[in-house]
């Protein structure tokens, strides 16, 4: 289901948390917290060869 929106969007990142439901941000607090503020922090642009 993810695989068009990897293929299409530039610079996407798709995370994905096993064992979770829908309320990501409760059942895997710290992992999602990770990996938001990677994004936030991250390098803008990355990947876009711009």
């Amino acid at each position: 289901m993810m695989l068009v929106p990897m293929r299409t969007i530039p610079d996407v990142q798709v995370n994905i948390f096993p064992n979770c439901g829908h309320w990501v941000m409760i059942e895997q607090k710290a992992a999602w917290e990770s990996a938001v503020l990677a994004f936030l922090t991250g390098p803008l642009g990355e990947g876009s060869g711009s």
